[in-house]
């Protein structure tokens, strides 16, 4: 993540990266246009490989409405679900997904980073370095607990912060 930090500075110029910076896309000038229908396509296919009976659960979502495309106050893109989805098996499916995506570009190099650099941005940096850093954290807030020191929210920051400097190298 380090790595991918340096390299959202670099394509975008910045003198520091913050924080805020690391959900940038790594080309501003290229995502590609998908209808609703092209979507579920693409979804359908990229999961086929767990079987029918798993398909047939995603035509429900689908058909069923559990699967929300539109944007609406609070939501931006993406889908959300909201029945028999949790973490491990969602991140599963977006890596599935991806990988079916990586096949559909072909030799399509500018699809191919699209698909490469959403999996680092958004499915492994959501699902591994966030889930890292907060069980990080917490384990820090319970040390701190176990000790008997007592905490309020200036403490919390504190260690919040240093948590993030000792992941990124900062400090």
């Amino acid at each position: 993540m380090r790595r991918f930090a340096k390299l959202i500075g670099k394509i975008h110029s910045l003198d520091k990266v913050t924080y805020a910076d690391l959900k940038l896309n790594i080309d501003p000038t290229y995502a590609p246009k998908v209808s609703s229908e092209e979507a579920k396509k693409y979804v359908l296919k990229g999961l086929s490989i767990l079987g029918d009976d798993y398909l047939s659960i995603i035509k429900d979502a689908f058909d069923n409405h559990w699967i929300d495309y539109a944007e609406s106050l609070g939501k931006r893109t993406g889908a959300l679900c909201s029945r028999y989805f949790v973490e491990a098996p969602s991140t599963t499916n977006e890596l599935l997904l991806a990988n079916h995506l990586l096949d559909v570009a072909g030799d399509d190099l500018r699809m191919r980073r699209w698909v490469l650099s959403q999996m680092i941005s958004r499915t492994y940096y959501h699902n591994f370095v966030t889930h890292f850093i907060e069980a990080y954290y917490q384990r820090e807030v319970y040390r701190l607990v176990d000790t008997g020191k007592g905490l309020d929210a200036e403490r919390l920051n504190a260690l919040f912060r240093q948590t993030l400097e000792k992941f990124w190298g900062v400090g």
